[in-house]
């Protein structure tokens, strides 16, 4: 499977080592909390439908330099397409709300943490405003170095704070980890605090830095919280092939720019029929996600 997305086999880092492991230890988990497993080597189905491909894809306006007519366009082919959400800058929400009104596609937004407003009445004043405005995701990126200064005490209460707001406004927090400055244990240990602390979703790497993170990166997170939480990458996501190596590896939302494209190659391969899923193991560690 490498052959065909034109990738080398790296050296070994900190995240492949004990990958094998990681990948049935994460199965045997799958299995032992009641979610589906087929064939034993992924997550989730066998075969995927180009609906539901089309209902994990996210489309993002978050460049500031972006407009309203380019939120406008996103929100048009998101409904028409039925993705999973558009994500564009606060004060763009209401407008992506309304336009998205009954199409089934949800709007995110990012809030800045307390990293940033320095004060978590600010950062939840922030995140209320376009939940208010019809936000149905909002996401917080952990800042390494405040996480670290703070502790995880104060962490988990602005998770806790914000993903009881977001549900008060039936709506859900994303909490994003910057993989790159992160050890494993720091990940896995990020990773549980926020499912507990009650985030329904949770990244690896950021969109607005050059922080992204591995497939390997990525599989300690699944492995680390339940089956209930939604993990995904922060990277474009630029084939059907890479985004089906994603779903078999248990990611369940993929940022994707030339949707028509993706979602047509998923139409002609699928022949009216489903797309079937790769078996895990053929996964190479060190894809950027």
């Amino acid at each position: 499977m490498s052959v065909a997305l034109g990738l080398s086999r790296p050296p070994r880092s900190r995240f492949t080592r004990g990958y094998a492991g990681l990948v049935v230890g994460a199965v045997l988990r799958r299995v032992m909390e009641g979610g589906t497993v087929v064939q034993g080597d992924h997550y989730g189905k066998a075969r995927l439908s180009v609906r539901e491909v089309a209902g994990m894809v996210d489309l993002l306006v978050l460049d500031p330099s972006g407009s309203a007519q380019d939120v406008a366009d996103a929100c048009g082919t998101a409904a028409r397409a039925h993705l999973a959400t558009v994500y564009c800058l606060g004060h763009r929400v209401k407008a992506a709300a309304d336009q998205l009104a009954g199409s089934g596609v949800g709007v995110g937004t990012v809030v800045p943490g307390s990293d940033a407003t320095g004060d978590l009445s600010l950062t939840m004043s922030k995140a209320k405003q376009s939940l208010d405005a019809g936000a149905t995701e909002i996401a917080v990126i952990v800042a390494n170095r405040w996480w670290r200064e703070h502790g995880d005490a104060v962490l988990a209460r602005e998770v806790r704070s914000l993903a009881g707001l977001a549900a008060d406004h039936d709506a859900a927090l994303k909490v994003v980890f910057l993989t790159g400055g992160l050890d494993e244990a720091e990940l896995v240990r990020g990773c549980r605090l926020a499912e507990e602390a009650g985030a329904r979703i949770l990244q690896g790497g950021s969109w607005f830095t050059s922080d992204r993170s591995t497939l390997a990166e990525l599989h300690v997170m699944r492995a680390a919280v339940s089956a209930a939480v939604v993990v995904k990458g922060a990277g474009y996501i630029k084939s059907l092939d890479l985004l089906l190596l994603g779903y078999a590896h248990g990611l369940g939302r993929f940022n994707v720019q030339r949707v028509d494209e993706l979602l047509a190659d998923a139409m002609h391969r699928s022949e009216g029929g489903d797309l079937l899923v790769p078996p895990m193991n053929d996964l190479h560690p060190q894809i950027p996600l």
